[in-house]
């Protein structure tokens, strides 16, 4: 199982505590988290910057690979969530096959497609992302 999120405003807390001026022991006392997890956090702003692009998110929706593979932690969250809100609301589709109808998501399968995913993995990072909300 991979690591927790941390919270979107705590690390944002932190960031704005560095920008006045504290440094991470300071910090942790302040948030109640250790000095290592603070400079986790500020060491690392391309995984845990708090600042939301909601145009690269929007853009990562539309199947921008390059975008996707540079969200942010707390973006792939939102992308995460934002896909999986945009494929519950898709109607599904029949897609005949030589076994039957298999119900077919064409805006699952752009995302994936896109991704360079199949909707299988698709499906598995949204049960993760339900499980998050």
């Amino acid at each position: 199982m991979g690591h927790m999120l941390p919270d979107i405003e705590l690390v944002a807390k932190a960031y704005a505590l560095r920008n006045e001026g504290m440094y991470p022991g300071a910090i942790g006392e302040e948030l109640g988290v250790s000095r290592s997890t603070v400079r986790h956090w500020l060491d690392n702003p391309s995984r845990f910057s708090p600042v939301i692009d909601e145009v690269a998110i929007n853009r990562a929706l539309e199947g921008d690979r390059k975008v996707f593979k540079n969200l942010t932690a707390f973006e792939s969250k939102i992308f995460w969530e934002k896909s999986v809100e945009i494929s519950d609301a898709t109607e599904m589709e029949y897609e005949p096959t030589s076994t039957g109808a298999v119900h077919y998501n064409p805006r699952k399968q752009f995302i994936a497609d896109c991704l360079g995913m199949t909707a299988g993995a698709i499906d598995k990072a949204h049960t993760r992302a339900r499980a998050r909300v």
